[in-house]
């Protein structure tokens, strides 16, 4: 009765510390919109505590600028800090959906979507 008692226990422990345990906001997060013929792409990925985020324009010509920005991630604050300014914002993620707490008018309301 005591080994079963035991198992039963250390069963329930393993799967509450496996529903409990952290879980990563690491992957590729995009946002695309058109205006005049031109593509707007911005790419957010993180891979645990880095990350970049790009910017890529796409014209009528078929012709692809692009931009890349290293990024610190901090996963539990929830926070991108920009590497070159140290410039931080928050950001949330809701049913693989990440939206930035920025006051930019172009991203503020930006839906990036897991891919």
């Amino acid at each position: 009765m005591k080994k079963l008692l035991a198992f039963i226990l250390t069963s329930l422990t393993v799967l509450f510390f496996t529903a409990c345990s952290a879980k990563n906001d690491n992957g590729t997060y995009t946002y695309s919109r058109e205006e005049d013929g031109t593509t707007y792409t911005v790419i957010i990925k993180i891979e645990n505590n880095t990350g970049t985020l790009t910017f890529e324009e796409k014209g009528e010509d078929g012709q692809t600028q692009s931009e890349e920005q290293g990024l610190t991630v901090d996963q539990e604050r929830k926070t991108l800090t920009a590497e070159n300014d140290n410039s931080t914002v928050d950001y949330e993620i809701v049913d693989g959906v990440l939206t930035l707490d920025t006051t930019d008018s172009t991203l503020r309301n930006a839906e990036f979507t897991k891919n």
